[in-house]
């Protein structure tokens, strides 16, 4: 960098500087930046926002170090590395959060290591957001605990099985190790570093909690009295084991009791269940513990026959009821389900059922439940102020065309409806179920419609001529109808901003034009031996007249790639000059790509590029870098995402071995196209995310046999 150039940046203001310094990541920020001058060096410290990667380089520049370059720093994000192997990535983010010390101004942390969790405690007094996930690699593949070990002794302390293999920090100091008497010995059970009773007691300040694989005490311990965070509003649990639940609901239900919630201010509550069986306690339990409560998500769920009644009764004045592949007992689907908790629980605004199954009760056992009866549901003639409505099935009990036109009826205030529908709906025969929506669904700003299978076979589709105008709708999303959504289209083009059609069968007329003048979202995917020809005509239809789209994404999911029109590249800059992102599987693009596209004047915002398939690019040559791919990079500073697939790798340095087609040739190959990778990404610093691959050549069975 020359001395004038120094000089004119180190002019700007200190925001400017701080805001272009937010797009670069930590290897470019740590150590060189802040050695060019004082201006940078203040931004730098300025920054409220740090993500890094635990590698070797950060583990041996120590986290310590590195966070007392930010004193004003609020986010902390430590992800495991994303270039080695998965179990050694989980070893160093483990090494690396253990480093972990706390930060003064700290609000928001996010590690996949519960080693971060002492230090956020402890050295975090601001800390609102502590997010632990799943870990991958060697946590994941630990067996559950047994109770007396995650649940802790009753003298805090983890038992010899909980801290055999566990060490402390490498860098921890003796004084530290006794600070607050057993502090670090504590802390040592990885059921304690988990322990969200003992997490809320020392940290009152979270609001926010995502926990995987969390432990909870059973009862009050001598050393931590049960003072859950007063303030804390959003908790997601993970993995939970039984009896982690049982303690849970136990330490809820306890404090409501006492008349001394234990979450008085919980808004949202996830629970990921891994199929464990939710005891039919659970929902008074909730409700006790947690009085304002106005979302309740239940994902890998097993509710009993008496579930969906106890959360009718004890939860009623829920705001949002999700349940994502869940097991539940109730006799007459989906549509019955949904009037049975609308007509009980009148404050819902948003219920999602995803996937779930539905299992039928016994007649004999049918009468002790009375939420089972023929006349279970019934909401009379009045409807319900619901906004958001979710019912995607996987088994027979999908929702049929009388339930779509009781939707449409029963919901007038639908702002999001996401339906799997039969294919009638999309035809002649059943397009009129959707007449009163135009009337009764104005307010509905998303639709996402999965068709059935057509079943008349033997006789093609006849569209109908019932159009659908929602004057607010502005996404709409349509999955495998039967013909082109020509209804749904056309008397909201002008409205609509997000369009995603998946796997439809019909290829347009070439003379065939929509105007979407306000489209930035545009997806098309194809899965059928034309899906090719179907994804070009649809994409050459709907971007004839779309000057504001931003984001196009066309898919042929076909194991064959097949070739771009010479004119589809200019055809796209010149209908469509604000693309941002770009992403193209399965289709070979022309040799001029690269090089047409590189000027500034063409698509200058682009952020993402990606030509996905093993014959996307010709072949990568010294030739085609200087080129094609050096001027493109060069006049697309803003690009951070670029992903290609080479038909041929002979950049020299780089080409393919020529024993790639022994026995080790895949793994050979492999690496040939990630080195080739990290080189673009070094070569061009503002690349954040490079991905190369190409055709793999392996080993037949008959030169097998030779």
């Amino acid at each position: 960098m020359s001395e004038g150039c120094r000089l004119v940046v180190a002019d700007l203001p200190i925001e400017i500087i701080c805001h272009i310094f937010s797009f670069l990541s930590f290897h470019e920020q740590i150590p060189g930046l802040a050695k060019v001058c004082r201006t940078w060096r203040g931004a730098l410290r300025d920054l409220r926002t740090l993500s890094l990667e635990a590698t070797i380089s950060v583990l041996d520049y120590t986290l310590p170090r590195i966070l007392s370059g930010y004193p004003r720093l609020e986010r902390l994000i430590i992800e495991p590395s994303r270039y080695i192997d998965t179990i050694d990535a989980a070893y160093l983010l483990t090494k690396v959060a253990q480093q972990f010390r706390g930060h003064s101004t700290l609000r928001y942390l996010f590690c996949s290591s519960d080693w971060i969790v002492p230090g956020a405690v402890e050295g975090c007094p601001r800390l609102e957001v502590l997010i632990v996930p799943s870990l991958r690699g060697k946590e994941e593949e630990e067996e559950e605990e047994p109770q007396g070990v995650s649940g802790m002794e009753e003298d805090g302390r983890g038992s010899g099985m909980d801290t055999m293999d566990v060490e402390y920090p490498d860098d921890l100091h003796e004084s530290e190790r006794r600070i607050g008497g057993r502090h670090w010995e504590i802390w040592r059970g990885s059921g304690m570093r988990r322990n969200l009773t003992w997490i809320m007691k020392h940290k009152p300040t979270l609001t926010h909690i995502e926990m995987n694989k969390p432990t909870f005490w059973n009862r009050i311990p001598k050393v931590a009295p049960a003072s859950p965070s007063p303030i804390l509003k959003h908790l997601k649990l993970s993995d939970i084991c039984s009896w982690a639940l049982v303690n849970f609901l136990d330490v809820l239900r306890q404090s409501g009791q006492l008349e001394r919630p234990g979450l008085p201010h919980l808004t949202t509550l996830t629970l990921d269940l891994d199929w464990l069986i939710v005891p039919t306690n659970a929902y008074e339990a909730i409700s006790l513990g947690c009085p304002n409560l106005q979302s309740l998500t239940f994902i890998y769920a097993n509710l009993t026959p008496a579930g969906v009644e106890a959360i009718a009764t004890h939860l009623p004045r829920l705001k949002c009821l999700v349940m994502d592949k869940c097991d539940m007992w109730f006799y007459h689907g989906w549509m019955s389900l949904v009037r049975y908790l609308c007509s009980r629980m009148k404050e819902l605004e948003k219920v999602g059922l995803e996937k779930c199954s539905f299992r039928e009760l016994p007649l004999t056992m049918q009468v002790r439940f009375p939420v089972y009866s023929t006349r279970a549901g019934t909401m009379g003639w009045w409807t319900h102020s619901l906004r958001s409505l979710k019912l995607y099935a996987n088994d027979e009990y999908r929702p049929s065309t009388a339930d779509l036109k009781e939707v449409v009826e029963r919901f007038p205030q639908l702002q999001e409806l996401k339906l799997e529908v039969p294919a009638e709906t999309f035809t002649k025969d059943g397009i009129a179920v959707w007449g009163p929506a135009a009337v009764n669904l104005h307010g509905l700003k998303k639709l996402v419609l999965r068709s059935g299978k057509y079943e008349p076979y033997g006789t093609e589709p006849v569209a109908g001529d019932t159009p659908l105008h929602l004057p607010n709708l502005q996404t709409l999303s349509i999955w495998s109808c039967p013909i082109f959504p020509f209804n749904f289209i056309l008397p909201n083009a002008s409205n609509l901003t997000t369009l995603k059609l998946n796997f439809l069968p019909t290829i347009l007329p070439d003379t065939t034009f929509i105007s979407l003048p306000n489209l930035r979202y545009l997806a098309v995917r194809g899965i059928t031996i034309l899906a090719h020809q179907i994804c070009l005509s649809i994409v050459n239809a709907l971007t004839a007249d779309s000057p504001k789209l931003e984001v196009l994404i066309m898919e042929a999911l076909h194991r064959d790639c097949s070739n771009l029109p010479s004119t589809f590249f200019p055809r796209l800059v010149e209908k469509c000059p604000k693309l941002k992102v770009i992403r193209l599987d399965r289709f070979i693009t022309p040799r001029c790509t690269l090089t047409l596209l590189a000027s500034a004047t063409i698509w200058p915002d682009l952020v993402s590029f990606h030509v996905w398939g093993q014959s996307a690019i010709h072949g990568a040559t010294l030739e085609w870098e200087q080129t094609s791919l050096g001027p493109f990079l060069q006049t697309h500073r803003l690009l951070r995402s670029f992903h290609v697939g080479l038909h041929t790798l002979e950049v020299p340095g780089f080409e393919l071995e020529g024993r790639c087609m022994d026995e080790h040739g895949y793994a050979r190959n492999v690496v040939s196209y990630a080195t080739y990778a990290r080189s673009i990404k070094a070569r061009w610093w503002w690349l954040e995310d490079v991905v190369v691959h190409g055709p793999i050549k392996r080993r037949s069975v008959a030169d097998s046999l030779l």
